[in-house]
């Protein structure tokens, strides 16, 4: 701990990156996993926690994430992972930064949601919230992440489709996404059933409420 500290003490936003490899892939891995905490963040004290929130708000506002293309393969870049800590961290620890965040930041950093592409878990409640609030102020940017994910997976995988877990609504923008998928030839039949039986479900779904409204006019 005292050498993070140390770290942190230049003030740089790549000290953050820094500080979140050495917490989530060094000593103190696995240590205190509760939602949208670091490992050891408890072990920190306030100031230094308050030094943490700072560079993590300096960290979306003055690094730039990496080209799209890294959704296509089976790695995460740092600064993905990096990004993706510090939302959640201001979310739950600085939920007054986190709201005021510029629209910007969002367009930036909004193919971070996908980081956990790879996985077969549900996300939690945090990582729901944080989805909505990267579709909210960036749409476009968080479906053209998710365009990726897709023609990614169309490729490395088939049978466990991603975008069945990655979707914070649905609206035209969404469904045409979606749609378009299916006249690719290139999707293997089990992505192609997995999107087909998304657009029947909440096709079904949407008829469902609508029935419900009408039997209450």
């Amino acid at each position: 701990i005292d050498d993070l500290i140390a770290v942190l003490n230049d003030g740089t936003p790549i000290d953050f990156e820094h500080t979140c490899i050495s917490l989530c892939i060094g000593a103190y891995a696995g240590l205190d996993s509760r939602q949208g905490l670091l490992p050891a963040w408890e072990r920190f004290q306030p100031n230094t926690q308050a030094q943490l929130l700072d560079l993590a708000e300096s960290y979306l506002a003055g690094v730039s994430p990496p080209e799209l293309d890294w959704l296509r393969s089976n790695e995460t870049p740092y600064a993905v992972l990096t990004g993706y800590s510090a939302l959640q961290l201001l979310k739950s620890k600085a939920p007054g930064v986190f709201d005021n965040l510029p629209d910007g930041i969002w367009q930036r950093w909004a193919s971070c949601l996908f980081w956990n592409r790879l996985w077969d878990k549900e996300p939690d409640d945090l990582h729901r919230a944080l989805q909505e609030a990267a579709y909210d102020r960036a749409p476009e940017e968080f479906l053209q992440g998710l365009n990726e994910v897709i023609e990614g997976q169309k490729v490395h995988y088939g049978t466990e489709f991603y975008v069945q877990r990655s979707l914070p609504a649905w609206d035209d923008a969404v469904r045409g996404l979606l749609r378009s998928k299916l006249l690719d030839s290139a999707l293997r039949p089990a992505s192609f059933h997995a999107v087909l039986s998304l657009l029947i479900q909440n096709r079904s779904e949407e008829r469902r409420v609508g029935k419900e409204c009408r039997s209450r006019w």
